[in-house]
């Protein structure tokens, strides 16, 4: 879901994995309630504010803002603006 470039149904989504409409809607229905999933008007799921809340904990607490931030220091030497950002 969080790479699809639009909202996706259960069924699609199904098909996609192979996996049961039945378990699909289970898995969704349970991802939303976490927030990590939004259900549109449309009864398409897409990313809600619980997947950005995730990718900037595990951002947090991955190494690579310690391994990284010697390298993004020295940039700043050259005058640069530097950002750090995950995809």
């Amino acid at each position: 879901m969080a790479t699809a470039d639009r909202p996706m149904g259960v069924r699609e989504l199904a098909r996609l994995l192979d996996i049961e409409t039945t378990r699909v809607k289970r898995l969704l229905k349970t991802l939303a309630s976490m927030g990590i999933l939004q259900q549109t008007n449309q009864r398409k799921y897409e990313p809600g504010s619980g997947m950005h809340e995730l990718a900037a904990q595990s951002l947090h607490t991955s190494n690579l803002p310690r391994h990284s931030i010697d390298a993004l220091e020295t940039l700043t030497l050259t005058r640069l603006i530097v950002a750090l950002g995950v995809l």
